[in-house]
């Protein structure tokens, strides 16, 4: 099976422990992957490309998600919700055409999206509370709000080559937060900065760079 035309949804299946989509290169239309509880396994190593939005929520059992191969999702993403999972890959992935929701995911240590470059919507990423580095080397614009919160043991946040935030900037309640790396970033016409560790130093020139 290379291409789906059509909804996927799996969903509400309590004993389901695995799946395998492992030659699956296309997904053209939504893709629900939810409230599987036992859920271990879930390989989609192929997929390429999904024309629809991808939400991947209350998947409780799951440890480690990857999409090696994807590269676009032209609406929205959403990994929400999956309190038992440590690791998200995404190296490939450039383009999110809609929002990119990355929430509640308690035990999350670390995720790669080291390739992407654009959210067409906003991008919302908290209460990831286990996250010590959010690490966006290559993104370049945020249409939308731009969210960072709650994320109470992020010490680092680095996008060195963000330019653009369409709407909003908000980084609340991440007390250990010491390093943010904007050094590329325009103007910024709304923001808010608290509850970080950053330096007077520090913060001082993060708002010359947000405001100039």
């Amino acid at each position: 099976l290379l291409s789906i035309d059509g909804q996927v949804r799996i969903s509400s299946n309590p004993e389901l422990e695995g799946i395998n989509l492992a030659a699956l290169e296309e997904i053209n239309g939504e893709a629900y992957v939810s409230t599987n509880h036992k859920l271990e396994s879930f390989n989609i190593d192929s997929l390429v490309e999904i024309n629809g939005a991808f939400e991947f929520t209350h998947n409780e059992g799951l440890k480690d998600f990857a999409a090696p191969s994807l590269v676009e999702v032209t609406n929205q993403l959403y990994i929400n919700n999956n309190y038992q999972l440590e690791d998200i890959q995404l190296p490939a992935l450039q383009t999110v055409s809609n929002s990119i929701n990355i929430n509640n995911n308690s035990e999350l240590e670390t995720i790669n999206l080291d390739s992407l470059q654009d959210a067409g919507g906003y991008f919302e990423f908290r209460s990831n509370y286990r996250v010590e580095l959010f690490s966006l080397p290559l993104l370049e614009s945020v249409d939308g709000v731009f969210q960072l919160e709650d994320n109470t043991d992020l010490l680092e946040f680095l996008a060195p080559s963000l330019t653009h935030i369409g709407t909003k900037l908000e980084i609340r309640r991440s007390y250990d937060l010491h390093t943010i790396d904007f050094s590329s970033i325009e103007c910024v016409s709304d923001f808010v900065i608290e509850d970080h560790s950053l330096s007077d130093d520090d913060y001082y020139a993060l708002l010359t760079a947000l405001t100039s």
